[in-house]
């Protein structure tokens, strides 16, 4: 999310006079800021000096640079800063949020006043700009604050929530389970319908920013857990990917499928994001390990696999769970699409044969928008190149599982990058 810049060139008055005196007017709101929090004078220079002073004098000073800029402001740049200093204070209890929510607009009101008095009257609409951008601006510093701690305090204080996932992970694993049970004050059932959920990655958003979404995704789930269960439900989400355990006698076995493809849906435009997720109905507990790993495992299949959102089975994927499976048998099959590396629209055209079945190359084609010829000529040349026709049962077999790694290696790849650090 980011916030549009002002409406306002950036050579104009209001914003030419901020220019030379950023710094100096980044300290000026930094200190408003501190004296609007009434804290012990003897506290204020064992933190303020760590993490709360250089916070606002980051967020004011970008914020001004933006403005000289002209350019957007991400929630992302504003996560970064707030996140760390957000989550010491709420998990020590050191600063109340009242308190940097009252700092925050003390802070901005300062800033509106130190422009205002400079605005001259012919500045009246640039003004106006200004007052909007900020209003914006402190909305969505308020949005990460707040966030920010509640995630933290729920983590914190909720010792029961903490318990809960260290159960659920334990019955995963197969591990003993009766002290966790006694401490999450909960009777574990002895069957129950396991659920793996997925997040597909969001583009362009890493690091604190897609810390803040998990995190706000892991407290709307929980709720809707609960809810669904009409209690307590072990878990080990953490928004973005996990194990959910439904006891089994909280659903019926007929109609569970059903009821938990309307808890994903639900979920889904909670998250405003496409999740997947995969369902083994009626699972023992000797079995939990095995079922969640095949549920994890079809979740993430069809995510990177890019199937539609939504509940998926283990049966729907067994051909793809085994073809994946490290092994010689998957990197000889990954190594046959090597000579095809330096022809993307080889590959291209081998993606959409086999995603016709290879029984119907004119549809194909006419999805690529070429000749069926051109199409069967490719085809042909991807024999050359590989060894294996894919115009023959055998080598279309063989062609498909490849297509299969080839996507969901490159999928891994992409979401790889995208995590990484700049």
């Amino acid at each position: 999310m980011t916030i549009a810049p002002p409406r306002l060139a950036a050579h104009a008055p209001i914003v030419a006079r901020l220019i030379p005196r950023i710094p100096e007017i980044a300290l000026e709101v930094r200190d408003v800021c501190v004296d609007a929090m009434p804290v012990h004078a003897a506290a204020t220079e064992g933190y303020f000096a760590a993490d709360v002073r250089p916070a606002i004098y980051a967020c004011c000073t970008g914020y001004l640079r933006a403005l000289e800029e002209s350019r957007s402001i991400s929630r992302e740049e504003i996560a970064r800063i707030l996140i760390p200093v957000g989550e010491r204070h709420a998990a020590g209890n050191r600063i109340g949020l009242s308190l940097l929510m009252s700092a925050l607009h003390s802070g901005a009101g300062h800033l509106w006043s130190l422009v205002a008095a400079a605005a001259e009257p012919a500045d009246a609409a640039d003004l106006a700009a200004f007052t909007e951008h900020l209003f914006a601006y402190t909305g969505e510093v308020s949005s990460v604050l707040a966030e920010t701690y509640i995630d933290s305090e729920q983590l914190t204080y909720s010792g029961d929530v903490l318990a809960r996932r260290a159960l659920c992970a334990a019955l995963l694993k197969g591990d003993p389970v009766d002290d966790l049970a006694v401490r999450a004050d909960i009777t574990p059932a002895d069957r129950y319908h396991v659920v793996a959920l997925h997040i597909r990655s969001i583009d362009g958003l890493s690091g604190p920013g897609a810390q803040l979404g998990a995190r706000r995704r892991l407290r709307l789930a929980q709720q809707a857990f609960d809810h669904f269960a009409g209690g307590p439900v072990l878990n080990t989400f953490d928004g973005t990917a996990g194990i959910v355990l439904f006891a089994a006698d909280t659903l019926d076995a007929d109609q569970s499928g059903d009821a938990v493809e309307q808890l994903i849906s639900m979920l889904e435009r909670r998250f405003h994001v496409d999740t997947h997720a995969a369902l083994c109905r009626d699972i023992g507990r000797a079995e939990l390990a095995a079922a969640g790993d095949s549920c994890r495992q079809v979740a993430e299949l069809a995510q990177l696999l890019g199937r539609p959102a939504g509940l998926y089975h283990p049966d729907d994927f067994l051909l793809e769970q085994q073809i994946t499976r490290p092994g010689p048998a998957r990197e000889r099959i990954a190594a046959l699409l090597i000579p095809l590396r330096e022809h993307p629209h080889l590959i291209e055209t081998l993606e959409m044969h086999v995603q016709y079945g290879g029984a119907d190359r004119k549809a194909a084609a006419d999805k690529m928008f070429i000749h069926p010829n051109t199409f069967s000529y490719r085809l042909r040349r991807v024999a050359e190149l590989t060894g294996v026709d894919p115009l023959q049962p055998n080598g279309f077999r063989l062609h498909a599982a490849a297509v299969v790694i080839h996507r969901i290696d490159r999928a891994k790849f992409r979401i790889g990058a995208e995590a990484a650090p700049e």
